[in-house]
């Protein structure tokens, strides 16, 4: 059985056909199936007989595989804080949003980093459920519209730290820009909704709240997102797990914490390795998903050899409340 994918983009005015793309199909918990559309902008996926499940198309390529790290494979696991934040990254998206949903967003985010042409080219259509025997068309195109983002907080007022604007389309594909003094100029689709949140570094006592608007073309459109203090107090001990949970209290392991939104904000706790605990400052209302890392575990236990952890389980709290919550470590015993 096969499954047909079309691709054509309509920047410029008119439609055309985009050959050499990778088109993709994918169910649960199965292998994905691959083609790539022909001058006709046509990809005939082969399937099995039962299949169902998500259809895409990527222009540009980029989907990655198997082999060995450097050859499209998988990297083991950073230590630090870049750790932390790829560990938790893969977290929220398997996790909070589901594996196959995962997938597509990683696969649409791919193409933003390429200055060639056909990676330019933002999905107006997402990935669709289809069936062996089915088919879809992927629309393309280019952003039209340009607009003006600012951070203000509830009452108005400018909020000038730094950040970078994440905004999202009804596809799926993700885009954005930076802001210095609380703006920032972005681009969408006119006539398009589409949904911005503001990321602030780790250390910024701010979160963003989601804005939805759409981008109307005409030129001084202005975008407020809100964003709301980061006014709840999280703190706790690190523990040992391989240990009785025993605190650890080693300022040699170069222990971060950090809490996780599905939003998409990221606060970094301080630790305290005279105490063997933490201190964190995240926004009220909000789930977290906490992690803690130390050392680096693909060095062995000689050179901290604890596993990253980032707990199933969220936490929030409301406003000047303060939480407590343990964190626990345990050290890699296998190879």
């Amino acid at each position: 059985k096969t499954v047909t994918l079309t691709a054509v983009r309509n920047d410029g005015g008119t439609e055309r056909a985009i050959a050499n793309a990778q088109g993709m199909c994918f169910a649960k918990g199965g292998p994905p199936f691959f083609s790539s559309t022909d001058s006709n902008g046509v990809a005939v996926v082969k399937v099995p007989d039962n299949y169902k499940g998500r259809c895409g198309v990527m222009p540009g390529g980029g989907f990655g595989g198997g082999g060995k790290p450097g050859e499209g494979g998988e990297k083991p696991p950073a230590g630090g804080t870049i750790g932390l934040i790829k560990n938790a990254q893969e977290f929220v998206l398997q996790t909070l949003i589901g594996t196959a949903e995962a997938a597509e967003v990683k696969i649409l985010a791919a193409q933003a980093g390429d200055a060639g042409d056909a990676n330019q080219l933002f999905p107006i259509d997402g990935f669709k459920e289809l069936s062996a025997g089915g088919s879809g068309t992927f629309r393309f195109g280019k952003p039209d519209s340009e607009f003006t983002v600012k951070t203000v907080d509830s009452g108005g007022s400018l909020i000038t730290n730094g950040g970078f604007v994440d905004i999202s389309s009804a596809s799926g594909f993700r885009m954005g820009c930076p802001t210095a003094g609380g703006v920032g100029t972005c681009r969408g689709f006119k006539g398009k909704e589409m949904k911005a949140q503001i990321h602030f570094p780790p250390n910024v006592d701010y979160a963003g709240k989601t804005a939805t608007f759409t981008p109307t073309g005409v030129a001084g459109q202005v975008v407020s997102i809100t964003v709301v203090p980061k006014d709840v107090v999280i703190t706790g001990e690190v523990q040992d797990g391989s240990n009785n949970n025993a605190v650890i209290k080693d300022a040699s392991l170069q222990i971060m914490v950090g809490g996780f939104s599905k939003e998409g904000d990221f606060s970094m706790g301080a630790y305290n390795p005279a105490a063997g605990t933490y201190t964190m400052k995240v926004a009220a209302d909000t789930d977290y998903h906490l992690g803690v890392t130390a050392g680096d575990p693909s060095q062995g236990i000689k050179q901290g050899g604890y596993v990253p952890n980032i707990s199933s389980d969220s936490v929030s709290g409301a406003s000047g409340k303060t939480i407590t919550r343990n964190l626990r470590l345990s050290k890699v015993d296998a190879t």
